[in-house]
């Protein structure tokens, strides 16, 4: 699966995969996420792309009005994750699946999304953050790298 060590990470992986959606940790460690936000929106590559804020606290104040479509706090409720979606789901192709790029830096949290969009018919992306990178690092194992179909 994909790393993505920081927000840079993030943001390039965001360009070379063009997602149909990006479920963005806002507090993702080594890089603020609302920088990685309001660099998405910026950038005219990835500026269409709908973004979903989930993040530890009440932050609809800020998600909205910066570009992210919608927002959820952790733990996310599977209902209310699937209901986000649909509002981006139903204004695409009917006949496309919906790719979707996680960045977490939680690998539980990657793991657990991923298998709840899957099996509504999404295709998940996974991005793990820089907790693992770190660790790695640490350990002086290299990072791994292996795409999630």
């Amino acid at each position: 699966m994909p790393l993505a060590p920081s927000g840079k990470e993030a943001l390039l992986l965001a360009l070379k995969l063009k997602p149909s959606i990006i479920s963005l940790d806002i507090l993702l460690l080594g890089a603020a996420g609302w920088n990685v936000l309001k660099d998405l929106k910026k950038d005219y590559a990835t500026a269409d792309i709908p973004i979903l804020v989930i993040f530890m606290d009440e932050g609809k104040n800020y998600s909205i009005p910066w570009g992210a479509f919608d927002h959820l706090i952790k733990p996310v409720e599977k209902e209310c994750l699937l209901s986000s979606l649909q509002k981006v789901k139903g204004t695409r192709a009917a006949n496309s699946s919906p790719r979707i790029l996680i960045v977490d830096d939680e690998p539980a949290i990657v793991e657990l999304l991923s298998f709840i969009i899957e099996k509504d018919g999404y295709k998940s992306i996974c991005a793990y953050g820089a907790e693992k990178q770190l660790m790695q690092d640490k350990q002086g194992n290299p990072p791994e790298r292996a795409e999630r179909s």
